[in-house]
């Protein structure tokens, strides 16, 4: 993952995301052995699909232990997401997407009022009013997951934003299951 050689090093991301891509014990696996720091690495290569890659990969490790999904925490690399967020195209924007999904999912409240923290909340109700309907049901059940456990703060941040609106529009939303 940390070869010199674009083509080496994409490729070595590819292995080791489908490996990642296993069960929790490949995942551990893959953590154990140092990936991480490479891989947090590459979230900055030049190359879009590099950056794509390496984002799946940490959504595998998000959707892991609990024990995995803090160590995603303590790397703090939820900062570092929503940067790129801000900076990149929606099939990137998507596996960020994912990744939070995912560190929710099991997630500890801590952990969410950290994503609060740092402004993740705004990137989740964009998602809401885009035209890919798997994340925007994404979205709203992270929002969801964020309103039960830290209710006021996001709260706070939905109102301030103007969420009724994007929330009303999609009572008229195309998909039996995001207008539920």
């Amino acid at each position: 993952l940390s070869h010199p050689q674009l083509k080496i090093k994409a490729a070595a991301l590819r292995l080791v995301g489908n490996v990642a891509s296993g069960n929790d014990y490949q995942t551990q696996e893959i953590l154990h052995h140092g990936a991480l720091d490479a891989i947090i690495l590459l979230l900055n290569s030049p190359r879009a699909s590099m950056r794509k890659e390496a984002c799946w990969l940490l959504s595998n490790v998000a959707a892991g232990t609990p024990e995995q999904k803090l160590l995603l925490f303590q790397k703090n690399i939820f900062p570092r997401l929503l940067v790129l967020y801000k900076q990149s195209s929606f099939t990137i924007r998507k596996e960020i997407i994912w990744i939070l999904s995912n560190a929710l999912s099991g997630g500890t409240d801590e952990q969410a009022a950290h994503i609060i923290k740092i402004g993740f909340i705004k990137p989740l109700l964009s998602e809401c009013e885009g035209a890919d309907v798997e994340i925007v049901k994404i979205s709203l059940d992270a929002i969801s997951h964020l309103l039960r456990v830290q209710e006021a703060a996001t709260m706070a941040i939905l109102t301030e934003n103007d969420a009724a609106t994007t929330f009303e529009a999609l009572q008229q939303h195309r998909d039996h299951d995001v207008y539920e």
